[in-house]
């Protein structure tokens, strides 16, 4: 009778436990976006075309200090931990363009590495940092006039974390990108983007938990190349994410508006948006499998002129803990 108990007793400690403590995070996914655009002049005149975008990535996170499965959602047990991270990721994608009515065609692809971390210096605070180099180059098959290009992306961020309690937590982060295009003809082009972002991000109710995150940012965009032409913009950026989180799954609704404000007259504007549904769906406490389902539109005047832009992507991501 004794070791009946006991063999309860071992059983019932087993399955009330917690399933997973984990330091490694692998990543990996496939993407696909599908766009079209069209220029129009007040004359009448109008180009239109249609793009092909795929992209594959990986990535690989090492947490410091292990992440326990203390109940919570599974999709939030990075969010509850606060342990710091060291993080590499690695992509390469490939565009196709067409042009309609025309036999003009053009192919870019690229291949970038990011690196980056963040530590805990003190239990409710974090800084960390991070920056990326990306090399492509974009292949013109207009037969009239070679526009091809060589291009090189430089990137850095930094930012600081800090959580008010449990489930609610704001971040300020800093970033950087250089742009740099050198085309076959021997004209150069620069584009420097810079970035200053409040985040706050935070967790509501049970069963489902609601997770709220909020992005509200200023920028700039400085544009210069070889003939000494300057074209700078303001930028504003606003983004929301909401969705109810259960223990395995999980589904996101995001919104995420960009506008691009010339600094000097005679120079276009434009307005950037994003609409996007991301589930997530967890086959045990290690396997994750997601997406995102998003739809784009650039809106873009200028001086006698609009040019559009519209399409769908659609992104699919492994994630494995262990």
């Amino acid at each position: 009778m004794k070791v009946k108990k006991w063999i309860c007793l071992i059983c019932c400690i087993s399955f009330t436990g917690s399933a997973l403590a984990f330091n490694n995070q692998v990543t990996a996914g496939i993407e696909r976006w599908t766009w079209s655009d069209k220029y129009e002049e007040d004359s009448g005149f109008t180009i239109e075309g249609d793009y092909t975008q795929d992209v594959i990535f990986a990535g690989y996170t090492y947490f410091l200090s292990p992440v326990e499965d203390n109940g919570a959602p599974l999709d939030l047990l990075t969010f509850y931990s606060r342990s710091g991270y060291v993080y590499g990721d690695f992509y390469t994608g490939d565009r196709d363009y067409d042009e309609d009515d025309t036999d003009y065609t053009s192919e870019k692809d690229w291949t970038g590495l990011g690196l980056g971390g963040l530590f805990y210096f003190t239990p409710d605070t974090g800084i960390g940092a991070g920056f990326f180099t990306q090399d492509g180059d974009w292949e013109d098959n207009d037969a009239v006039e070679d526009d091809s290009y060589d291009e090189d992306r430089d990137g850095w961020h930094v930012f600081a974390r800090h959580y008010l309690d449990d489930s609610n937590r704001l971040s300020v982060r800093l970033s950087q990108t250089d742009r740099e295009r050198d085309f076959a003809d021997g004209f150069d082009r620069s584009d420097e983007y810079r970035w200053f972002i409040l985040s706050y991000d935070g967790v509501m109710g049970e069963s489902p938990n609601i997770f709220l995150g909020v992005d509200i940012g200023e920028g700039s965009r400085d544009k210069d190349d070889s003939n000494d032409n300057e074209v700078d913009h303001d930028l504003t950026k606003l983004g929301v994410t909401v969705g109810p989180v259960y223990r395995n799954f999980a589904i996101y609704f995001s919104y995420d508006y960009y506008e691009w404000d010339p600094e000097k007259d005679g120079v276009w504007e434009a307005d950037e948006t994003y609409y996007t549904i991301s589930p997530r769906y967890w086959f045990s406490e290690q396997l994750m499998l997601g997406g995102d389902l998003s739809r784009y539109s650039w809106d873009e005047s200028g001086d006698g002129y609009d040019f559009k832009e519209s399409g769908t992507g659609i992104e699919i991501k492994a994630r494995y803990r262990f």
